[in-house]
């Protein structure tokens, strides 16, 4: 009796969870970063986008700007920093994120070839999300705190997913708010498209579609959750030892 307890509380959770995920996650449709300074940061955050800058400049990357986004990602605020390589193809975010009392820092660097795909590199400790556009390649580096070592292993990925194809240029007459809003707008369009996420037009949201919550909830729930984050470390490693960085 108390295993069928068990079981029943546990289909309960999956079954159940996703309706109220479904009425309660959303995301602005018009998305508004904002300009910000460097004075403008607490001395954590600040402190974090200078060395990292620092780092990245002798490898070609110079800075665009600084942001401040509350809807970055559902239910937390992120402050960040936009850099740019000499090759004006490849762009670095350096983030600050706050969710729920936690922070974390985040450092990824992304461009895209002429075949359309994009090739992303990161250190974010949080598992990726699923729904990812099928077209986007990420190299995931849990915890890699040397900025100039994970810019090596984006440049390995690079070389051996290009296979011929060019480096798109980036849109750098923009400045770092108006690229992020260009982003964050186009990745949203491709997971609706996906039919993960809908836009309600009338409350200014993007909300997530009855597919979407089941799937993302479920992926964040035991045992699924624990069988991801083994399954991504394991291709992790497969890709780093592969490239050999």
């Amino acid at each position: 009796m108390v295993l069928l307890s068990v079981i029943g509380l546990v289909v309960a959770a999956y079954l159940l969870l996703p309706v109220k995920i479904l009425s309660t996650i959303s995301m602005k449709a018009d998305v508004r970063p904002r300009l910000l300074s460097l004075e403008e940061l607490d001395e954590d955050a600040g402190g974090y986008f200078r060395e990292t800058a620092a780092a990245l400049a002798g490898e070609g990357f110079a800075e665009v700007g600084y942001f401040s986004h509350p809807d970055l990602v559902p239910k937390a605020a992120a402050v960040g920093l936009l850099l740019t390589h000499m090759d004006q193809s490849t762009a670095a975010v350096v983030a600050v994120i706050d969710s729920s009392g936690r922070r974390q820092r985040h450092l990824e660097f992304a461009c895209k070839l002429t075949d359309g795909i994009s090739v992303h590199t990161n250190n974010g400790i949080s598992l990726p999300t699923v729904g990812d556009n099928p077209g986007k390649v990420l190299f995931w580096c849990p915890g890699q705190a040397d900025p100039r070592a994970l810019w090596r292993a984006h440049q390995a990925l690079l070389q051996n997913r290009a296979r011929g194809c060019a480096l798109r240029p980036l849109p750098m007459q923009q400045d770092a708010a108006t690229f992020l809003e260009a982003e964050i707008t186009r990745e949203m369009q491709k997971k609706t498209a996906r039919g993960w996420w809908r836009r309600d037009e009338a409350g200014g949201k993007y909300r997530l579609t009855l597919k979407g919550a089941y799937l993302m909830t479920w992926a964040e729930m035991p045992p699924v959750r624990q069988i991801r984050r083994a399954r991504l470390r394991r291709a992790s490693e497969q890709t780093r030892l592969r490239l050999d960085v």
